[in-house]
């Protein structure tokens, strides 16, 4: 797959992957809280007219749920739409055509107040473990 926007090594556990420079920390949180990602996207389309969305692909329902449970009560946008894949939409064949993904595409202005939401559910989290 080729990119267009720096790239960033990131790991968490086991996982690791090149992310976009500029998403890579929330990638990580959002791993740190149990949410897989799929693919995502620094600036991608346009969202509101410029400057671009922060685009973030989820493979499961549960991921999504997870998601909507960190962000909860926050002030930050939250539009996840399922998506179902044909082979228009994936001519390398990446995923199976019929297979659902779900989507998330928020404004750039946005992206620290929800790389913020995650981190501190992530760190409420982390207290509560270490208190077990």
């Amino acid at each position: 797959m080729s990119t267009t926007h720096k790239q960033a090594h990131i790991q968490h556990g086991e996982i690791e992957a090149d992310v976009d420079e500029r998403i890579a920390p929330l990638i990580v949180e959002l791993w740190r809280a149990g949410v897989t990602t799929r693919m995502s996207c620094q600036e991608f389309g346009e969202y509101d007219g410029p400057p671009s969305g922060v685009w973030i692909v989820f493979p499961t329902e549960s991921d999504v749920k997870q998601v909507a449970k960190i962000l909860r009560g926050g002030r930050t946008s939250f539009d996840i739409r399922a998506v179902t894949v044909t082979p228009e939409d994936d001519p390398d064949q990446t995923m199976p055509a019929g297979s659902v993904f779900w989507h998330w595409l928020f404004p750039r202005r946005d992206y620290k107040a929800v790389l913020a939401r995650v981190r501190k559910y992530n760190a409420r989290n982390s207290h509560k473990e270490r208190k077990r």
